[in-house]
């Protein structure tokens, strides 16, 4: 295994681990890769326009089988919105949505999107304060036949070091609970939480799918009280 610096001409590889992670189709009971694709181009690209740091873990084969993408402050951005790949916009999605008639359980998820955009959007409000000028992770992702192995561990380590160099020591994220809360609790990092759908307001279909409540979570972190 062995670690490789993300850079401007990496959009491609980082938006395809991008939209492993968030997996959409994981969501749907008939296969819709249209949708599954507009979509996760479009959150991606919300996530991927902030970032200006990053690392791939490569496999063996040099295959990427992981990402650790983040975001110093006052830093030149590895991506922005006139990557003609960068669907910032959404308009390949209301393309889509113009011309296509969504089944319920596909207009659900678009919901449970929006629904996930507007907690992160309150949580960062709440915590302005706390996350003001300092480092944010952006995307954590290990395929899940090399998770157990210490990659995040390594992709951290990483991460670590480049706020060293740019003398910072805070950092933070946003996640939800369905995603890497146990590798963070691990790390002891501070958390504050607030609610996005509990047993009365949850879409039927999510019900299967998610362990409820579905939380969102912002994570604070300082690098000098962390053991890797």
């Amino acid at each position: 295994m062995k670690l490789e610096k993300i850079t401007s001409w990496s959009y491609l590889d980082v938006l395809k681990l991008a939209k492993e992670l968030l997996n959409h189709d994981y969501f749907l009971t008939k296969e819709n890769i249209d949708l599954v694709n507009v979509l996760g181009d479009y959150v991606s690209a919300h996530i991927l326009s902030k970032a200006t740091h990053g690392y791939f873990i490569l496999d063996a084969e040099d295959q990427k089988i992981g990402i650790l993408l983040f975001k110093i402050p006052n830093k030149e951005r590895l991506y922005n919105e006139y990557n003609s790949t960068m669907d910032l916009s959404g308009w390949e999605l209301k393309k889509y949505l113009w011309k296509n008639i969504l089944q319920p359980i596909e207009s659900q998820l678009i919901k449970f999107e929006i629904d996930t955009l507007k907690n992160s959007m309150e949580l960062y409000n709440d915590c302005k304060m706390l996350t003001q000028n300092k480092a944010e992770i952006l995307l954590l992702y290990i395929r899940e036949d090399y998770r157990g192995k210490g990659i995040s561990k390594s992709l951290f380590g990483a991460f670590f070091e480049d706020l060293q160099r740019n003398n910072m020591k805070y950092f933070y994220l946003y996640t939800t609970s369905f995603f890497n809360t146990g590798f963070y609790d691990f790390l002891k990092l501070q958390r504050l939480e607030k609610t996005i759908y509990d047993e009365s307001n949850c879409p039927s279909f999510l019900k299967l799918k998610l362990k409820l409540p579905y939380t969102g979570y912002i994570y604070l972190g300082n690098i000098r009280e962390i053991e890797l």
